[in-house]
């Protein structure tokens, strides 16, 4: 009788088990390919963006062409244009300032023959 009540447990467990699982299931939240096939918002492509920084160039011998300050930097996906925002700089000659430049906008592209191109815009 004893052998008896013990599988009568064991299948009252497996039943309760069995349902505790099946309950738990029912409770997920939507399966990773509900939410791949869902709406979602587009990827948007990651972009460098610095604050206040310092852009520069340099001649072969190491001597600074020019020298840019600007309150925010971001650079497209392809890393060849850099798009700055309220920015000042100078221009320099043989280590002397010859032109100092503060624009509201500015961009600085690099070429496809290796020179650095810089504009610059108001308001």
């Amino acid at each position: 009788m004893t052998c008896f009540n013990h599988q009568r447990r064991r299948s009252w467990l497996s039943w309760w088990l069995g349902l505790g699982l099946l309950s738990l299931a029912a409770c997920q939240p939507a399966t990773v390919d509900d939410a791949v096939n869902g709406d979602r918002e587009p990827v948007v492509a990651e972009q460098l963006v610095l604050r206040n920084a310092t852009l520069e160039q340099a001649d072969e011998s190491g001597n600074v062409l020019w020298k840019i300050n600007a309150q925010r930097t971001s650079y497209s996906e392809d890393k060849q244009t850099a798009t700055l925002e309220d920015l000042t700089g100078n221009l320099l000659q043989d280590g002397e300032i010859i032109l100092k430049v503060r624009a509201a906008g500015g961009e600085v592209r690099l070429e496809e023959d290796g020179e650095k191109v810089f504009s610059a815009w108001s308001d």
